[in-house]
């Protein structure tokens, strides 16, 4: 980094390089926050196409502002260095965690998804395909919010790729739609034929298409169905299954037109009670917690009692319980003793975070030497690439170990459950004094609210949990109870917009809002050097770049040219279609 560069940023140190682009940690010195700054190689520069390109796909990433979209903040060039920065999450992504976890339980695994969705629905509404969904660009920060990074931005790096492949087995071509791996045009269901691949792996554990080398990897993609997962793991249900198959359709017609479409089939597979609380599960995901692989969550005792650390019991201890337990359970429900082994089992077992604490840490004593901020995470067994895509992960690394003498804090660990029956007895409310009054309820506590601001490019319905709030181009900043909420706004002629969005306490959250047009095509066909005109406004000279993309309704065509006479007629241009139109000039008499 130069010196320019160094006093907008301060550089921490280097967090990975790959093919493309050098990874560093660095503070925000006008803002005194950390960030990820990500410099382009110089051989990349030099060429102009490229820096060209590099300056669209970044301003397009930027414009993105979505809760599960990892923000870019900033980029430019200095010197010649190309440099883009970027938010810093801390957390895991999402290779780490499968890598961790093995198969994920598929209830989260698709409440994972359909976070991502969420993302991939703000970006495609906005024209932006991310081309490279994989789980290194899926990030998991240790409150439990799920976000996509390096969005827009794969598209670079695609010649490097090309040139590397041949040679070296990818990441990335893992997780290719099969339009992309032939070199077809995409859109955004490219996307969800990734995550259907990114979703599989998070289930069962094994990618859907993975084989010895680059060629056959595209075979299976092309020609071949992957193996279902519950022939994978037995406890993946039908509704589970039916989303990963479908979003792994071959042909991208068969798949879900959108995202968004793909987040509500999600929803619809889990039911809304596994929506409630799915952030505070995917927060205990990240920090140490293992989630059950069959068992259901049970709802917590309504009286709160304090959490004590999970120890390790003494096998004299832990027989007699077992059989006080076992003899009340065989009197009210024999089929529950299984059950209650099954968990004294779990308690006997190592904490699963004691084999790996999270230590994501932003200070300097968490850096291994000067000027290195994290050590990269190591690959997979068998995998040369480091994870993937020619450019490493942009916002977490694995922490160097702590060095000697150091106490470490543990993630916090305990059951995911509770076994129904009689409390323990150390666990049961002491009984009042008799001369004592009886302690009154605690009076309830008004809920806890946050600030929601919403502006529109265009006037619109905001309807926030099925209720309008506004209508116009915008409003707030208004409380609204801190928690989920689902945002719609809608107005004739754009596409409905639909998000989750979560309001914290205390916080204003923004959303900029640009709708989208419902629009269709024009495929004009005619001689060349026809001036084309729509509604007596000029749209350019044939023979045109592309497509007329035009609002869906009626519209006047007209095309003129020099010694022909006026073509001029009305048109219905229908929603997400295309109207073939070949018109053969007539010349002009004299």
């Amino acid at each position: 980094m130069n010196g320019n560069e160094q006093r907008n940023y301060r550089i921490l140190g280097t967090i990975a390089s790959g093919g493309t682009a050098v990874i560093y940690k660095a503070i925000q010195t006008s803002l005194d926050r950390p960030v990820v700054v990500k410099r382009l190689h110089p051989h990349l520069t030099g060429d102009a196409q490229f820096t060209h390109r590099f300056e669209m796909e970044a301003k397009a990433a930027a414009s993105l502002d979505h809760e599960n979209i990892v923000r870019i903040i900033d980029f430019g060039s200095t010197h010649g260095e190309y440099y883009i920065v970027m938010d810093f999450i801390e957390g895991r992504n999402l290779g780490e965690i499968i890598e961790r976890h093995g198969p994920i339980d598929p209830d989260l695994a698709l409440l994972l998804a359909r976070e991502i969705c969420l993302g991939l629905d703000h970006a495609h509404q906005r024209g932006i395909i991310h081309r490279d969904v994989k789980p290194a660009n899926i990030m998991v920060s240790n409150d439990g919010a799920v976000k996509i990074t390096d969005f827009g931005l794969a598209k670079l790096h695609q010649a490097q790729i090309r040139q590397t492949v041949a040679s070296t087995m990818l990441g990335t071509p893992l997780y290719m739609s099969p339009e992309q791996a032939i070199g077809d045009n995409i859109d955004g269901r490219s996307d969800i034929f990734s995550l259907g691949t990114v979703l599989y792996e998070m289930m069962t554990g094994v990618q859907p298409f993975l084989a010895e080398n680059y060629a056959a990897v595209i075979s299976n993609i092309t020609g071949e169905t992957p193996r279902r997962p519950s022939g994978i793991v037995a406890a993946i249900g039908s509704a589970a299954e039916e989303v990963v198959m479908k979003a792994l359709e071959r042909e991208p017609g068969r798949r879900y037109r959108t995202a968004l479409e793909m987040a509500r089939a999600i929803e619809t597979a889990l039911g809304p009670e596994q929506l409630v609380g799915s952030r505070d599960r995917l927060r205990r995901l990240v920090t140490g917690w293992r989630e059950p692989q069959s068992d259901r969550i049970r709802p917590a005792r309504p009286k709160k009692r304090p959490r004590r650390k999970r120890g390790r019991f003494a096998p004299a201890a832990i027989a007699a319980c077992l059989a006080l337990a076992g003899a009340y359970l065989l009197w009210s429900d024999p089929g529950r003793l299984a059950t209650l082994r099954e968990r004294v089992a779990a308690l006997r077992a190592p904490d699963p975070g004691e084999a790996a604490p999270n230590l994501l840490i932003a200070g300097p004593e968490a850096f291994p030497s000067a000027g290195t901020a994290f050590i990269p995470a190591d690959p997979p067994p068998g995998d040369t690439t480091g994870g993937g895509a020619d450019t490493p992960d942009t916002t977490t690394a694995r922490p160097a170990a702590p060095a000697a003498g150091k106490n470490v804090e543990k993630p916090d660990a305990g059951l995911s459950g509770k076994i129904d029956g009689p409390p323990p007895a150390e666990e049961l409310e002491a009984e009042p004094a008799a001369n004592e009054p009886p302690a009154e309820p605690a009076a309830e506590q008004a809920p806890a609210a946050g600030l929601l601001e919403i502006v529109l490019d265009e006037a619109a319905a905001i309807i926030v949990d099925g209720e309008i709030i506004a209508r116009g181009r915008g409003v707030g900043p208004v409380e609204i109870p801190a928690g989920e909420h689902e945002l719609v706004c809608r107005t004739e002629g754009f596409r409905e917009y639909r998000e989750r969005i979560l309001v914290t306490r205390g916080e204003l959250s923004r959303r900029r809002i640009d709708l989208e047009q419902i629009t269709g095509r024009i495929a004009l066909s005619t001689l060349p050097g026809v001036q084309v005109y729509v509604d007596d406004v000029l749209e350019g000279t044939t023979p045109l770049a592309g497509f007329l993309v035009l609002p869906a309704g009626a519209h006047k065509v007209e095309l003129k040219k020099a010694g022909f006479g006026t073509w001029s007629q009305g048109v219905f241009v229908a929603p997400d279609e295309t109207m073939q139109l070949r018109i053969q000039l007539v010349p002009a008499r004299n």
